[in-house]
């Protein structure tokens, strides 16, 4: 998407109030908390906060749900139970620790919040399940996880979306545009 972080959050925004219109949304982010991510999680969390708020404005929060979590070399769990409040997660966002171990645990972390959260509200009717990754990598964890994490997705009816220069889910490789000092681009 063109725009950079501003351009991405906006997508988003578009995604997230589809979904609240068709049902109840609970939308999980997960964030690489490597340091190569540091610059990307910082501008996304400038926006993070317009997003809910440009939601709020619509009309568009009612019975959506916002739940965070990281990953790198472990999946860590930053909101046990997902809030409807959203002004804390930006700070939280802000915080996110660099993992420095090289390792990017990222089907790891989509199946535990698929996992964790497949039946959140079950007793209040059906809901639409987003997750959001935010990564630069294709995961260490692919061999082992891609085929399972595929299948709890469709289980759960969980949309996921990755976000991230040639981070496309599971791909082995990755494109982008590089320009050179000198002009010269690849």
């Amino acid at each position: 998407i063109n725009g950079g972080a501003a351009g991405i959050m906006d997508r988003i925004t578009f995604e997230i109030r589809q979904s609240v219109k068709e049902r109840q949304t609970l939308v999980v982010w997960v964030f690489d908390a490597s340091g190569s991510m540091k610059e990307r999680r910082n501008a996304i969390a400038k926006r993070f906060e317009k997003v809910y708020e440009q939601l709020a404005q619509e009309k568009a929060t009612d019975g959506l749900y916002t739940a965070v979590m990281t990953f790198g070399e472990k999946v860590n769990v930053l909101t046990p139970e997902p809030v409807k409040d959203t002004k804390p997660l930006v700070e939280m966002v802000e915080k996110i620790s660099d993992d420095t171990s090289g390792k990017e645990m990222v089907f790891s972390a989509v199946g535990t919040a698929v996992e964790k959260w497949r039946t959140f509200r079950k007793n209040e009717g059906t809901w639409n399940k987003m997750v959001f990754i935010i990564t630069d990598e294709r995961g260490d964890d692919f061999d082992q996880h891609l085929e399972s994490v595929i299948a709890s997705c469709k289980r759960a009816k969980a949309r996921v979306f990755t976000i991230g220069n040639a981070a496309i889910f599971g791909q082995k490789q990755g494109f982008v545009r590089w320009v050179y000092e000198d002009g010269v681009e690849d």
